[in-house]
């Protein structure tokens, strides 16, 4: 269930911020993080948390590590699983990294990556704001590949069909959006020591997925329609109508 929101901000790294709104999502499996400063605070096991400024999911922590607060680095005393339960996430936080704090100092991640919601979420997520696209709305969404058959997939499919029936270039997708590719040696601060040093740290399979975007299923040379290559890396789609 997507709930939007007009009314309230959420505490950033960058102060107070607007966000889109929250999803619930029931029968969820979360583990309690607990850190030395006595702060706590549950999620589930793929949600995003900071370590030197790195993002890494909850599932990759162990006791002994160290992740951002708002007062620098806390180090993890215990994490334990909770019981099944309904889990709350919010979207789009107005932050150029969607960081947010919670529990008054843990920095953490809002979901912004489409392809990593749960799709029915992403489905119903998708249709409370198209509304305000047909009308002259604009959207941005970033995301690393995850699978063939999410939201997120279908949108960059459409996106880099850009020949109409006449075989004309139109310079943007069948559903309005411009697909846009960045990859990770494009970052001036990004070398292939970086690389190495980071492929050591998360292992191939993350960094094939976050660094060179190839997911685990069919997302690896995968052609469109009219025979181009459309393997993803970090991906953006700009809405442009």
């Amino acid at each position: 269930m997507f709930s939007e929101n007009t009314e309230y901000e959420i505490l950033t790294t960058d102060g107070w911020k607007d966000f889109r709104g929250v999803t619930l999502t029931p029968n969820k499996v979360t583990c309690k993080i607990l850190l030395a400063s006595g702060v706590s605070v549950s999620a589930t096991k793929n949600h995003y948390f900071f370590s030197n400024g790195i993002k890494i999911q909850l599932k990759d922590l162990c006791a002994g590590q160290y992740i951002d607060t708002i007062n620098g680095p806390s180090q993890i005393v215990s994490i334990r699983e909770n019981a099944t339960g309904s889990v709350f996430d919010i979207i789009e936080v107005d932050q150029i990294e969607h960081k947010f704090i919670v529990n008054g100092s843990i920095i953490t991640k809002n979901c912004d990556e489409l392809a990593f919601v749960r799709n029915t979420i992403a489905q119903e997520f998708w249709t409370s704001i198209s509304p305000t696209l047909s009308t002259g709305g604009k959207a941005i969404i970033t995301s690393t590949p995850n699978s063939d058959e999410d939201q997120f997939w279908q949108l960059w499919l459409e996106a880099n069909k850009t020949v109409d029936e006449f075989g004309n270039e139109t310079g943007i997708g069948r559903n309005g959006f411009k697909a846009f590719t960045a990859l990770w040696n494009e970052h001036p601060d990004r070398d292939q020591k970086w690389a190495d040093d980071e492929l050591g740290r998360i292992g191939s399979e993350k960094f094939s997925r976050e660094h060179l975007c190839l997911a685990q299923t069919t997302l690896i040379d995968l052609l469109d329609s009219a025979g181009n290559n459309i393997s993803m890396s970090i991906s953006e789609l700009f809405n442009l109508a």
